[in-house]
């Protein structure tokens, strides 16, 4: 069941396979560090701390999983993919559509011909899908049916696979580029989140945008008040465009967070 991309039947020109193995070892290369990185730090915090409350925090920790975006790796097939998720330790996959095609509902493993046989390799392999990355965008009231329509085919895709998370964005680009109001938004999630409840998945919004001020956006999650809409913390934009420490984004949306 352990299939290395690298031992696969190689297609395309000979520079194209070593890009293509030159990522697979980098990207190796980076799972490796953090490990490493990771045992470091439970070094250091055994000075100053007990035995038993070393290993308390040292099980609290495995219980994170660690998940990568297909968004990263466009040129990979489902198998690639799915093999090097195993291969390299990696909990779970994150899907943003693959290949040309961005939608996951559209993508030729999650059609209705192929999901069964893409759920048993998954379960086979112990690997999960815990978010599916839509690209609905609730700003857009002249867009609001089609919105509507992709966050429903997100959902049922989400509970035929057993995936927790949907993300959705409120705002479209990564920085703030014009207002938003956010009672419309708010009225928006209300009414989609009695989608997600229905077929028991959470919405994560995004952190971006003018959602990058995260205290902002807490005053939206908190007006809608619904267990099935959460957050996404994009650990990026909120630093980067409205100069948030992580611990600042964290005491602002707190157990908002969930992916």
């Amino acid at each position: 069941s352990k299939v290395h991309p690298c031992r696969m039947k190689k297609s395309g020109t000979a520079e194209e396979v070593i890009d293509k193995e030159f990522q697979l070892f980098r990207l190796f290369y980076v799972v490796k560090r953090i490990a490493k990185e990771t045992e470091e730090l439970f070094v250091i915090l055994k000075i100053g701390f007990s035995r038993k409350s070393l290993l308390i925090g040292r099980k609290e920790c495995l219980k994170m999983k660690i998940s990568f975006s297909t968004l990263a790796c466009p040129d990979f097939s489902w198998a690639e993919i799915y093999s090097m998720a195993k291969d390299l330790g990696f909990h779970g996959i994150e899907v943003r559509g693959l290949g040309n095609e961005i939608s996951t509902v559209r993508a030729k493993p999650f059609t209705a011909a192929n999901i069964d046989a893409t759920i048993a390799k998954l379960r086979k392999l112990g690997l999960e899908i815990p978010c599916l990355s839509s690209g609905a965008c609730l700003k857009y009231a002249d867009k609001h049916d089609e919105t509507v329509e992709e966050i429903t085919q997100y959902a049922e895709l989400a509970n035929k696979l057993g995936t927790p998370y949907i993300r959705i964005l409120a705002d479209l680009e990564p920085a703030p580029a014009d207002e938003i109001d956010d009672d419309s938004i708010i009225a928006f999630l209300k009414e989609v989140a009695v989608i997600a409840e229905k077929n028991n998945v959470t919405l994560l919004v995004e952190t971006n945008g003018v959602y990058a001020d995260t205290a902002r956006l807490r005053k939206v999650l908190d007006a809608v008040d619904h267990k099935n809409i959460a957050a996404l913390w994009d650990m990026h934009h909120p630093f980067r465009y409205m100069g948030e420490t992580g611990q600042q984004t964290v005491e602002n949306l707190g157990d908002y967070i969930k992916y």
